[in-house]
């Protein structure tokens, strides 16, 4: 089973890298993607022994080439409606499809797992960063 977390150099995405790590997960079975491969949050992935690869959902090709390349049958990612370059409900919507998409035409992936914001579909629609997880 081979596991790829996207937003791996992000608290939700480290989190569940440790979370497989703590499972039982094998660090070979496990793989990180991360937007920024000499950032201090990717060697810090890398220290744990896991393979970091570079991927952007705001980037359909990195994403489909990160997914090849690691050969994922599991996905998680969530999107970051506060990232530099996103903040807008349609560019948030725009990278979740990206992956999903990518997801989709990979021919390893069997599951895919989102992390979307808690309550996103009761809160108030004023508030842009819920809308986009709806």
């Amino acid at each position: 089973m081979r596991y790829l977390v996207f937003g791996a150099d992000g608290r939700e995405g480290r989190a569940v890298v440790e979370g497989l790590l703590r499972r039982g997960v094998a660090c070979d079975a496990v793989a990180a993607a991360a937007r920024h491969l000499r950032s201090e949050a990717a060697h810090a992935l890398g220290d744990l022994g896991v393979a970091v690869v570079r991927a952007h959902a705001g980037s359909p090709a990195s994403v489909a080439a990160a997914l090849e390349r690691v050969g994922a049958e599991r996905v998680f990612f969530s999107t970051d409606y506060f990232a530099k370059g996103c903040q807008t409900v349609d560019r948030a919507r725009a990278r979740g499809a990206a992956v999903v998409e990518a997801c989709e035409q990979s021919p390893t992936v069997e599951y895919v797992v989102y992390g979307s914001s808690c309550d996103c579909d009761r809160a108030p629609r004023r508030v842009a960063h819920f809308r986009a997880d709806r």
